[in-house]
């Protein structure tokens, strides 16, 4: 009796957690990089129960997840306020220019909305150049990074 009972109070809280998370559609961040063996990166994704999971792909295989968790109340707070502040819905479908040998590109998707950045090259003293919605892939990127610890 006592273990239905402590059942039946987690499931509201299980359910209250996920009514409150930030990334209600899933949110997957995808980091690649073109070069000599092909376009490899790193992909993130928060699931709209806010679990998270961390994958390395080489084309179109994608490794077994090597960081897995769930997004503390914290972690959720700062996603929600910078999808909020950088407002995926309005950024552009493509951004940048790739550049003509192993071009970097980092793309959203979230709520049926993919919004793609290619950076052209990796070295960060280039990245100070950024379009506005440029900008604002990189901070969505930069939290998602950051609340899943990557």
């Amino acid at each position: 009796m006592l273990l239905a009972l402590a059942v039946a109070c987690m499931v509201p809280l299980r359910l209250a957690q996920a009514a409150d998370c930030p990334a209600k559609p899933m949110l997957t961040i995808k980091d690649s990089q073109d070069g000599f063996a092909g376009k490899t990166g790193t992909i993130w994704t928060i699931k709209p129960d806010c679990s998270f999971e961390v994958a390395r792909f080489h084309g179109e295989n994608v490794s077994a997840p090597h960081a897995k968790g769930q997004l503390t109340p914290e972690q959720q707070s700062r996603l929600a306020a910078v999808l909020s502040t950088e407002d995926v819905a309005t950024l552009p479908a493509h951004t940048g220019q790739p550049a003509p040998v192993n071009s970097r590109q980092i793309s959203i998707e979230y709520g049926g909305k993919t919004a793609v950045l290619d950076l052209g090259t990796s070295d960060p003293a280039a990245l100070g150049n950024l379009p506005e919605s440029g900008r604002r892939v990189m901070e969505i990127s930069k939290a998602v990074k950051g609340v899943t610890g990557e």
